[in-house]
């Protein structure tokens, strides 16, 4: 118990650190004079990296950075996770910019990038997981945008290698437990997992099967015929953001099976396998409960699959 707080206490000041040190560069004259000689009207969006969980951070960041990629704006954010995971260098937030919420720009989420106007001088607030056939045009810059810092992939990477070395056709379910069980956030079950493996597993080359989720302990038990890999295989530590490696796998793998969750949803818009099958609520529940989707032409949540509206599904609410 005693190493875990000072564990946690060892990554809270390692992240204070990285911050104060960008604050300060932030802060220094150099900084100060290229601000000044940037012609560029500014956006920014200070929620980031505050507002939800790291898949509603990603979809914040790729509004963000596409809207001022289209109109020529510069970005200023909060320090957040991708300086690190993803080396992004945009600089801290120097000014206080009137804010536009996502509720005044739900109508605006979808034309913004469309549009030949241009809206700036404002700090963007909201989710802004709009159907994603918005980002489609933008696909190869946000690829690269998000791509994890050439260090931190390499060592990825490497542990990818440790756990299939033969290059394997790797299957990636994510399956997530912790903050899931009410709303649209319905629990997907272990069962349905396994009826969509008992379908593609034959029709595979050698495969490979990997879980991410945030209860290995719970869950993988359910996969032992399968002899599954999970994020203790790569031998990786990221204490900053230990749910990046389970993340990066599934940007990785050939095939995917998601939950109703931002988090792999967006991990497989950057998987360039893009073979991605999502779960479906529905009573009665199809076979197997999977559809396959485009990540690149779907909407990011189905928000009409909220746990009340199927009170004869078995599994998909809390403490069931």
């Amino acid at each position: 118990m005693l190493a875990k707080y000072w564990e946690k206490r060892r990554r809270q000041c390692g992240l204070w650190l990285d911050y104060r040190r960008r604050e300060l560069r932030a802060l220094s004259p150099a900084s100060r004079r290229e601000r000044a000689t940037d012609p560029r009207p500014l956006v920014s969006m200070r929620q980031l990296g505050r507002l939800g969980r790291f898949g509603n951070w990603i979809f914040q960041y790729m509004f963000l950075k596409c809207f001022a990629a289209k109109h020529g704006l510069q970005v200023q954010t909060p320090h957040w996770p991708g300086h690190e995971l993803f080396a992004c260098n945009d600089p801290l937030i120097s000014t206080q910019l009137p804010s536009l919420a996502d509720s005044e720009a739900d109508e605006l989420a979808v034309s913004l990038l469309e549009r030949p106007e241009v809206v700036s001088s404002v700090n963007l607030e909201g989710y802004f997981q709009d159907h994603t056939r918005i980002y489609a045009p933008y696909k190869t810059y946000i690829r690269a945008l998000l791509a994890p810092n050439p260090q931190l992939r390499q060592t990825l990477q490497c542990g990818m290698q440790r756990f299939n070395p033969t290059g394997r056709t790797l299957v990636a379910l994510h399956i997530r437990r912790g903050d899931f069980g009410e709303d649209q956030f319905y629990i997907t079950p272990t069962e349905w997992y396994r009826k969509l493996l008992e379908k593609l597993w034959p029709t595979l080359d050698n495969p490979l099967l990997y879980i991410a989720t945030d209860e290995p302990d719970k869950i993988v038990a359910d996969f032992a015929d399968y002899h599954p890999r999970t994020a203790s295989d790569l031998g990786v530590r990221i204490p900053q953001a230990p749910y990046f490696a389970d993340f990066f796998v599934l940007t990785q793998a050939d095939i995917l099976a998601i939950p109703n969750s931002t988090f792999s949803f967006v991990a497989a818009m950057l998987n360039d396998i893009e073979t991605v099958y999502r779960s479906h609520l529905s009573d009665p529940l199809e076979s197997p409960p999977f559809r396959r989707i485009d990540p690149w032409n779907s909407d990011p949540l189905d928000r009409e699959a909220r746990v009340e509206r199927f009170p004869n599904v078995a599994g998909i609410r809390r403490e069931e």
